[in-house]
């Protein structure tokens, strides 16, 4: 079906699309390993996403996820958000954050509550986001985060070029190379559980 393909480089390798929150009911105690990188993190219900990893993995199998540090631990991801605070503060969310914000006391909390145990979370660890340039920069936040991209559909046209004027040297100030490339600290945590 349209949800499925057939990976060319590994023909034994199936990818199906579907939703982690609510997977097959056939998925049940079927998979030695489950991963979700980046992405149990922007569910909606992310103790439903866990307990479906939870419940689809054998009798010691074991999940791992990822999920982005705080705003402190992610310099790459605050220039948007400081920008954006200055210049079209009503366009700011005030809400909770559309993400969990990753920690060692959240992530473990997350994992016990689906039923995990010999829990492990490592981080903050640290990369570098290297872009060749501020416009890559921008491009990479603006073209491919869905609230990003709305907050600045939202905008008057002048207001577009202005903000992305000031997103390019806000990024060039705080993380620009002398070869013009911008590279900005990001960080993560990674957390293991596994199913008893």
């Amino acid at each position: 079906d349209a949800d499925t393909c057939t990976s060319n480089a590994v023909p034994s390798i199936r990818v199906l699309v579907r939703d982690g929150q609510s997977l097959p009911t056939e998925f049940s105690n079927t998979f030695d390993v489950a991963v979700a990188n980046f992405s149990v993190i922007f569910f909606p219900n992310p103790v439903a996403g866990v307990k479906e990893m939870f419940r689809c993995l054998v009798p010691g199998g074991t999940a791992s996820f990822t999920a982005w540090g705080n705003m402190d631990q992610t310099p790459a991801f605050r220039v948007f958000p400081d920008v954006a605070a200055e210049l079209v503060p009503e366009l700011v969310s005030t809400s909770k954050p559309k993400r969990i914000v990753g920690s060692t006391s959240t992530l473990t909390a997350l994992m016990e509550e689906a039923g995990f145990v010999d829990i492990k979370v490592v981080g903050p660890v640290t990369k570098v986001l290297e872009v060749p340039s501020p416009e890559e920069y921008y491009n990479r936040f603006a073209l491919t985060s869905p609230p990003t991209a709305e907050m600045i559909s939202k905008m008057e046209d002048t207001m577009k070029i202005t903000f992305r004027n000031r997103v390019m040297a806000t990024a060039k100030a705080r993380g620009g190379r002398d070869d013009g490339s911008i590279a900005l600290n990001s960080s993560a945590f990674i957390t293991y559980g596994r199913k008893p």
